[in-house]
């Protein structure tokens, strides 16, 4: 549980506490009052009243976070609410949609694939829900007829059902980190997580017991590790405590600030950059020129100071204007790096320059940061290696939690199982914001993905991400994404 994944917007919660956020966060002390008065009424249970036509469809889990942090600092209340959390869905007038309208958004596509997401960003949700129906579509996704060949399905995991032994394996995983995961949340809380746990594993047959859990977690507490985890806040953070960490120029001289926000992709128009904007008509001499035939070898100078500080603005313009240019994505993919700026450097060989850069913890981190900005922006990475640490950060290839790391990943590199199954999430989701990113260019994003797959070992192949894509564009589903806004001094 070492490997954090962590996307756009997150915020990590208090490292010395353990706690999702402080208690003197803004969202906590929001919600205080609100569970003190829960606590001195006589309800137990609680439901969350939504549009799905806006929740679901940009993908918002905000509300959901918050709550779940805040109950963790108010144990009195937490075993009323915990096994009871329910949806309730309404239109924009505030008014509860029909019986028959609730079925039909639980069931529909983009929904599970709502609810999955939840339970990737905090897997301890699953200790919330009432219903086993909730939990295993939160762990599953939208999965549907004819997605597993029946003679493949030997193995059992959760509700007790077959699935190929590739699938079960990862749900038995993942149902051991979230059963992990909720184990710390309540020992936090100071709550007694036993007859949650036993609940919860006895409904859905998992392949786990609460003394297992309770061992895996009490050997890593031993060993002086932690759940490492971070608290994927969208927004609502505490404005007065926080750090301006707006990125800037990478070049030295001033130059606008570039700031992300959250954008509806439900129109037709998906580029990063609206057409017209300046950064485009800034570029447009170089890339007009292009006819895709030739590389564009691109290798940057970055400060140092610029890497610790994550500023990475220049890189996103740069990327988001080539998708106005599809010759300047066949030029410009598998063909960028990055060196330090440094003195010495000027007249080096540049391979060496990339092996220093590659062994810095903060420059691993710098990679990470842009992806977590701009996924799958490792596309344009020439470095095998460099588009690893995009992937998975600074991580350790030793777990601290005392699993052995002995599982192939990334590269054929060994890392522990839980590790390896992270990361493939993650490179799989980047693979589909690389394919929206191309089909938005109108460049074909096959021989890139079916390329990269090949040399990094992903455990998926091409169909998978095109599978998943069209699945989700077929239900009306669209990938999250950022756009960046600039004013012109």
């Amino acid at each position: 549980m070492s490997l954090k994944i962590i996307r756009e917007g997150e915020n990590q919660g208090s490292q010395q506490s353990g706690f999702l956020l402080p208690e003197n966060h803004a969202i906590v002390r929001k919600h205080k009052a609100t569970f003190e008065a829960f606590e001195k009424s006589d309800m137990e249970g609680f439901g969350i009243m939504m549009d799905p036509g806006v929740v679901v469809i940009h993908n918002d889990h905000e509300m959901i976070f918050e709550i779940i942090a805040a109950a963790q600092h108010c144990p009195s209340v937490l075993p009323r609410v915990l096994l009871k959390l329910e949806f309730v869905f309404g239109d924009d007038e505030g008014n509860v949609l029909p019986d028959d309208e609730q079925n039909e958004w639980l069931n529909k596509a983009e929904f599970k694939m709502w609810i999955h997401e939840l339970f990737i960003s905090i897997p301890q949700i699953i200790f919330f829900f009432s219903d086993k129906t909730m939990r295993y579509n939160s762990m599953m996704g939208y999965v549907k007829d004819g997605d597993f060949e029946t003679k493949r399905c030997t193995k059992k995991s959760i509700l007790g059902f077959l699935y190929p032994p590739d699938i079960a394996y990862k749900l038995d995983e993942e149902s051991s980190r979230a059963c992990q995961y909720f184990y710390d949340y309540c020992m936090v809380a100071g709550i007694d997580p036993k007859p949650f746990l036993e609940k919860v594993i006895k409904e859905m047959s998992f392949n786990i017991s609460y003394n297992k859990v309770k061992q895996l977690y009490d050997a890593m507490k031993a060993q002086g590790g932690k759940v490492d985890y971070v608290f994927p806040l969208q927004d609502g953070t505490d404005k007065e405590n926080k750090k301006d960490d707006s990125p800037i120029n990478i070049n030295s001289k001033k130059e606008p600030v570039y700031n992300f926000k959250r954008v509806d992709l439900h129109k037709k128009d998906r580029y990063y950059l609206p057409k017209g904007h300046f950064a485009i008509k800034e570029m447009n001499n170089m890339l007009n020129g292009l006819d895709g035939t030739k590389s564009l070898f691109m290798r940057l100078a970055v400060p140092m100071s610029f890497i610790e500080e994550k500023n990475c603005t220049e890189i996103i313009k740069m990327i988001s204007v080539f998708q106005h240019y599809p010759n300047a994505v066949k030029s410009a993919v598998f063909n960028l790096s990055f060196y330090l700026r440094e003195d010495k450097n000027e007249k080096r060989e540049f391979a060496p320059m990339e092996e220093e850069f590659i062994v810095i913890p903060e420059c691993r981190e710098f990679l990470h940061h842009i992806n977590t900005l701009i996924k799958g922006y490792f596309f344009f990475l020439s470095n095998p290696e460099y588009r690893l640490y995009a992937i998975i950060g600074n991580m350790v290839e030793e777990d601290k939690s005392g699993l052995i790391a002995n599982t192939e990943g990334i590269l054929k590199k060994k890392f522990t199982a839980p590790q390896v199954v992270a990361m493939m999430k993650e490179a799989k989701i980047s693979c589909k914001y690389f394919m929206e990113y191309c089909n938005t260019s109108g460049e074909d994003s096959e021989p890139y993905i079916t390329k990269m797959i090949s040399e990094m070992n992903f455990d998926f192949s091409y169909q998978d991400v095109k599978n998943d894509y069209d699945r989700m564009v077929k239900a009306g589903y669209n990938i999250d994404g950022f756009t960046l806004s600039v004013s012109k001094n």
